[in-house]
Formats: C-alpha cells, structure tokens, sequence
C-alpha cells in the first residue's frame, strides 16, 4: 500500500541532527563503525530515527559477588538475541509523541526536543501500534535482553569513555534531563541509552524501567541498572524508546 507520509530511509551513517543543541562541545561518539540506520517520517516535519542491532550473544546482568550490585539486578545468564533488530537512536521525543498521539504528557520539562515522561506501559504500546501501521512492520517496547544487549553494545555500554560523556546521571544533570542525543553514542549508534530518561522494558513475568535517569547516582547509572513497576505506573522519571523487528 502507498503511504505518501512514510518515507524510508537506509544509510551507512548518521548524524545527531540535535548536537548542537548542547551547552558543552558535543563529545566524541564510542561508535566504531558506520551504522546502518532507518528514518520514518512521521509528518510534521518530525522524524524517528533507528540504528541495526546485529544479532549475537551477551552475558546479561550482574556477578552475585560484584561489590555494587543491587537487590534488584539480574544474575548473569548468557543470552542468544538470534535475530538482528532496529532500536530507535534516541529515547522518543516530546515532538515523536505528541506528532503520534496528539498530546504530551510530559511534567517536568516540556519541550519538543526533550524524551517525553510520564508515560503508561499502556501509552507505549499504542504509540507503537501507530508505528506498526506507519511501517507496516512490527514495533513495540523491547524485552529487556534487547534493550540490555543494545545498551552494552558489545562491551559495558561505554566503550572506553567516560560515564559523563556518554549520560545525564546525577552529578552532571543540574537536576533536570536534557535534549536527547547531547551526550555521545554507544558502538551501536545509540544515545543516551544510559541516564537521561528511565526506560520502559519487558521482561518475563516482569515490567520497568532499564538505564537509570538525570536523578541517578553514578554507581546505578549502568545498563544493567533496573527498577520494576506495575502496568499502570507512570512518572516523571520514565520514558521509552522504540524496537522495530527486523525482516
């Protein structure tokens, strides 16, 4: 079926449209290699970006002896993510949102190029519906082994770099989360995967937020960092971020 607002986009690289909106210099990326990226026009002159995770394996979770676990990190399983995916670039913005949905429901910082907040697991999932129908593929909120694996990107999610060029954690933030994308990308192309906004993941018998906030301590800002709550919960700390399986 045509669909004259849906434009599709494959390239070998990308570039963060919104840098220069950072106060600082923006930080050199931890990306290696290109990123192989898919655009959708979500009219209005808005659009959403995801970068192609590869299929692979990884060891999810934390060591029982590590000396900063916390009660509700995972032990470590080896886990097989068997088929690549498409994981959006940023958290989703207030512009995707309310492009999308028709409305913001942000509560601490309204403003287009921030990640929205205060969102319902219920509210994730008929954004992504919409972007089910705009591609006509499959998008949703991703288990949390996928978000876990795009997150580490390979290795512990920094690639060499420093926790403050790469998140908006507690001792960086001034108290309040920032425009995505004003912090350097994994290996994968992805930003602010770390800090900035908590994001929405699902989980066996379980649902929350993976990848720690503006408000959270240095030594819980990780990718393995996760806090659960229920189908109704929302607040200003939590956002989301969008999976697109792949053919």
């Amino acid at each position: 079926m045509h669909r004259s607002s849906l434009i599709v986009i494959v390239a070998l690289a990308f570039t963060c449209e919104h840098a220069a909106r950072s106060a600082d210099p923006q930080p050199k990326s931890a990306a290696a290699s290109p990123v192989e990226t898919l655009s959708v026009d979500l009219g209005g002159g808005v659009t959403m970006k995801f970068a192609k995770i590869p299929a692979g394996k990884f060891k999810m979770g934390v060591p029982e002896d590590a000396p900063d676990r916390d009660k509700q990190d995972l032990p470590v399983t080896e886990v097989t993510i068997a088929k690549p995916f498409w994981m959006g670039i940023t958290e989703v913005t207030q512009a995707q949102f309310e492009t999308v949905m028709g409305e913001n429901p942000s509560k601490i910082v309204r403003d287009p190029q921030y990640p929205v907040e205060t969102v319902t697991p219920k509210q994730v999932d008929e954004f992504c519906k919409k972007i089910s129908a705009k591609l006509n593929k499959t998008a949703r909120m991703p288990t949390e082994a996928e978000w876990e694996y795009a997150a580490r990107a390979g290795s512990d999610g920094l690639g060499g770099a420093k926790l403050a060029d790469v998140a908006w954690f507690q001792g960086n933030s001034d108290k309040k989360p920032h425009p995505v994308a004003t912090k350097a990308a994994n290996a994968w192309g992805l930003h602010d995967m770390i800090g900035n906004i908590n994001e929405w993941v699902r989980g066996e018998k379980w649902i929350g937020y993976r990848g720690a906030c503006w408000r959270t301590v240095e030594k819980k800002s990780k990718p393995t960092h996760r806090e659960g709550h229920g189908e109704l919960h929302s607040d200003p700390y939590g956002g989301f971020r969008v999976l697109v399986e792949a053919e």
